[in-house]
């Protein structure tokens, strides 16, 4: 396996406009780690993402979603998100995250994270949304 070493990136000149090079400390310390769009009604099903793997359904409103390659310790931020329903009306959810097991929030797994999607219109019972959106900023393992 050969390795190259370079300090930024910079465009051949065929990219208008003046962001025509990049410094590799923002691509490894400033840019979004992971992100996913999915349908949480019935069994969810990812409509697109970027280093997501698998989503299990816990229960209702409740998802788990596996993170492929795995963040580097359990100090990450998990960005706020956006959760709604399409089935008439104004529904929005609040996302809230969850602890990973027993409700230990002391460390977060580096694999995986948990959301709970609550409908404030229905007295903030937890529903499933048909659209979920949630994104992560951290470092790689």
């Amino acid at each position: 396996m050969s390795t190259v070493e370079f300090d930024t990136l910079r465009s051949s000149g065929q990219i208008t406009g003046t962001a025509k090079s990049l410094d590799t400390d923002y691509v490894v310390n400033g840019s979004g780690k992971h992100w996913i769009n999915f349908n949480g009604q019935s069994t969810p099903a990812v409509r697109d993402s970027f280093n997501a793997g698998s989503i299990t359904d816990n229960g209702t409103g409740d998802f788990s979603i596996a993170i492929t390659n795995n963040m580097g310790n359990g100090n990450y931020s998990i960005n706020t998100g956006l959760a709604a329903y399409d089935g008439g009306g104004d529904y929005r959810y609040p996302i809230f995250i969850k602890a990973n097991a027993a409700n230990d929030w002391s460390t977060m797994a580096t694999s995986s994270y948990r959301v709970q999607c609550n409908q404030v219109a229905n007295g903030v019972a937890a529903a499933d949304p048909s659209l979920v959106n949630k994104g992560i900023n951290g470092d790689l393992a």
